[in-house]
Order: structure tokens, then sequence, then C-alpha cells
């Protein structure tokens, strides 16, 4: 389960929690699922338009390091550069070996080193379970309102 419920930080217990307390409702979920949706779209322009920069900095002689090294420089993957230096070299050598280095080659070669859809997919499972959960509540709170009338 993801650490994130909307802008408000949560971990699996928390989340379980709130659920079973019959107060989350399928909108708040439907909300939630918005803001991931906007913030994945959000999250590839803008690996869009930093692969955008890196790619007018290419030339066909550029090498593999070079690559790197322009990569590492931008500063939206300069943190993430430090922590995960070698899928970045390996990045780089992807782009290098490619015959295609247009921005959107790059950006899906990113985007599958990176395994953005299947992190993305896996966010997505876990709303759908999150849903799942939510409405089994809603179902247990409404009998449980008919066994006390």
């Amino acid at each position: 389960m993801s650490k994130e419920l909307g802008t408000f930080h949560y971990d699996v217990t928390d989340i379980q929690r709130l659920i079973e307390t019959g107060e989350v409702t399928e909108r708040d979920v439907d909300d939630v699922e918005k803001v991931f949706e906007s913030e994945f779209v959000a999250s590839v322009e803008l690996g869009r338009k930093i692969i955008e920069t890196v790619a007018t900095q290419l030339t066909p002689e550029t090498d593999a390091n070079q690559i790197f090294e322009i990569l590492i420089q931008q500063p939206d993957f300069k943190k993430r550069a430090e922590q995960a230096k070698e899928i970045f070299q390996l990045f780089a050598e992807k782009i290098y070996e490619s015959s295609d280095k247009s921005s959107g080659a790059m950006l899906n070669i990113g985007m599958e080193l990176f395994k953005v859809e299947e992190k993305n997919n896996q966010k997505r499972e876990e709303i759908r379970r999150v849903r799942e959960s939510v409405a089994d509540a809603q179902r247990l709170k409404q009998i449980r309102e008919k066994l006390k009338t």
C-alpha cells in the first residue's frame, strides 16, 4: 500500500482503520484516484520536459558517459541519480545504443527502464483494493444500522 493517500501520509494500518470506521466513502477513493492520475500525468510531463532538455544537448558524437553526465546535471534527476547511479548509467547506455535519440524515444526508454507504467499499475491496483474495502465497510455499516432498528 502506498504511503500517500491524497496529500496525507498514511500506512496500510492507518488506511485500514479509516476504512473500518465506515466514514471513508467510495467518493473519497474516487478523489484519491483522480489526484493519483493527475500526479501520474504531471510526472510523465515533467519527465518529457527533462528529456527534451537532454535531447537538445546530444550530438551524434555524444557517448554514454557524456549522456550520463548530461542526465545527472538535470536538477530533477540530480538527487535521484545520487541514490541510483547504476540505473542512470544504464539509462545513458540505452540512450547511447538507441538509433533513435528523439525525446520521445528517450522518454520511452526511461519509462520502460524505471518501470513507470508497472509502478503506476501497482498503485492503481492498490486503489482498487481500497475501493473494494470501502464498499465492504459501507455494506457492513448499513447492515449494522439495519440491525439496530
